[in-house]
């Protein structure tokens, strides 16, 4: 595993964390995982996961569906 995907592994299970408290603005959450704007987390997000943030957390099969492969 190269630098890259150890980065890209953790900012997967430190953003479905992150995303559920609500509260929290996703200008920060971009900011505590290293991206350089919303528009970049909101990028990789929709890469990683197949969703938009939104639909992720209005939307509890989205969830799911990750719980269901790891």
């Amino acid at each position: 595993m190269n630098f890259s995907q150890v980065v890209d592994a953790q900012r997967a299970e430190m953003v479905v964390r992150l995303i559920e408290d609500k509260s929290r603005s996703l200008p920060a959450v971009a900011e505590l995982l290293g991206f350089s704007a919303q528009s970049a987390l909101a990028r990789w997000f929709r890469e990683r996961f197949g969703c938009s943030i939104t639909q992720w957390r209005t939307d509890p099969r989205h969830r799911l569906l990750v719980e269901k492969t790891g």
